[in-house]
């Protein structure tokens, strides 16, 4: 801008570098080769006609509480490489907020919003390389094919928080990975309204997504699927179908979980009905740990397909002459138990004063025998042994 009393331009960006801060009258200005390394931030907003392009540079870019408007065509800011903060920062621009090929970029608390209808295929947001984090923010588009607040074609996507969204546009949607893309969403916001296909989130065309929190809501769908998703925690709504995939709905859990209705575990073989699911760890409610023959138990869910296969021992204990038995899981861990109930030995008066005799008993025949020590009137239970 310029000042009005002196005519002058007016500084839009400090540049600190090694302790030592300049402004620059044109915020290009601040990503010389000069200032790699340096922290840039905002004093005004600034409206780019231009697109500043970083690469092989380390810089932080913070907004300070101001915006950048971008009127030209393509991203505001695009980084090929490099390492690259960008911090509360702001940009308004028509097709792309930020476009990034490349580098290691982190992302946070920061609003990339991209609008015009005149354009489809609008993010705020693209990736197409690189290893990018974002925390935190709002990242949005409105209008236009596929609409969406992140991009991914290729490289690979964190998302720890933040608040996505697509919407007004055909497939419009919060986040999009496809072909080579691979993101790991944490938690967050994800919604995509209106138009056809809208979804919180589109996983296409070999795009690779592993899910384990966030809020995912669609017109059409919460998730569509036609990668590699995996999931492990979440929630997932819909009017149409909160998920939808060319697989198996089964086949996107992670191991051990199950999608819950109503806090209560849903079984998923003829597909998921309209309305809210959540994902987390299965506990297996209402299932129950069954004798499975030959020395076996366990438990085999039909809610997350997951289950166990424990050996069963037979453990014995006396009081004077009543013996009672009964089978339980060798580690303890399931507490499985199934009591064999009681019986009561006589021992003949023959064996008083002897020790080492034995008297053999089989409970479950072909599994087990029972060995007792006789030491006077007393019986003394040996350790059971599988036959």
């Amino acid at each position: 801008g310029i000042c009005t009393i002196c005519g002058m331009p007016e500084a839009v960006a400090a540049v600190t570098l090694n302790g030592v801060t300049t402004n620059v009258d044109a915020l290009a200005d601040a990503f010389t080769a000069e200032n790699n390394g340096a922290t840039v931030t905002l004093l005004a907003d600034v409206a780019l006609s231009q697109t500043i392009t970083l690469s092989g540079s380390q810089f932080t870019l913070s907004g300070g509480g101001h915006a950048i408007t971008y009127t030209g065509d393509g991203a505001a800011i695009r980084i090929a490489g490099g390492d690259v903060t960008l911090s509360t920062c702001k940009i308004d621009g028509k097709q792309r907020g930020v476009e990034i090929s490349g580098g290691t970029v982190n992302i946070s608390d920061s609003t990339f919003n991209a609008a015009g209808n005149e354009y489809g295929g609008g993010q705020g947001v693209y990736i197409s390389g690189g290893d990018v984090t974002i925390s935190g923010g709002t990242y949005s588009r409105k209008g236009g094919y596929a609409a969406c607040g992140v991009e991914i074609q290729s490289g690979k996507l964190t998302i720890e928080s933040g608040t996505f969204s697509g919407a007004d546009g055909d497939r419009a949607c919060g986040v999009n990975v496809g072909q080579n893309g691979k993101a790991t969403i944490r938690d967050g916001s994800f919604s995509g309204t209106g138009g056809y296909d809208a979804s919180g989130l589109r996983v296409t065309f070999g795009g690779n997504a592993v899910i384990s929190g966030g809020v995912f809501t669609g017109s059409h769908y919460g998730v569509y699927n036609t990668g590699v998703t995996t999931i492990s925690g979440g929630t997932f709504s819909s009017e149409s179908h909160p998920l939808d995939t060319n697989g198996s709905f089964a086949g996107m859990l992670a191991t051990d979980c199950a999608y819950y209705r109503d806090n209560k575990p849903i079984k998923v073989d003829n597909g998921l009905s309209p309305g809210t699911v959540t994902v987390r760890e299965c506990d297996h409610t209402g299932v129950e740990v069954q004798d499975l023959g030959g020395g076996k138990h366990g438990l085999d869910c039909p809610y997350c397909g997951g289950g166990y296969s424990h050996e069963t021992v037979l453990t014995a204990a006396a009081s004077g002459s009543l013996v009672t038995l009964t089978l339980r899981c060798r580690t303890g861990d399931c507490g499985y138990k199934e009591s064999l109930g009681s019986m009561t030995f006589t021992i003949p008066s023959v064996f008083y004063g002897e020790t080492g005799k034995e008297l053999t008993w089989t409970p479950v025949p072909g599994d087990y025998y029972l060995a007792l020590e006789l030491t006077g009137s007393q019986a003394q239970i040996l350790p059971p042994t599988k036959t």
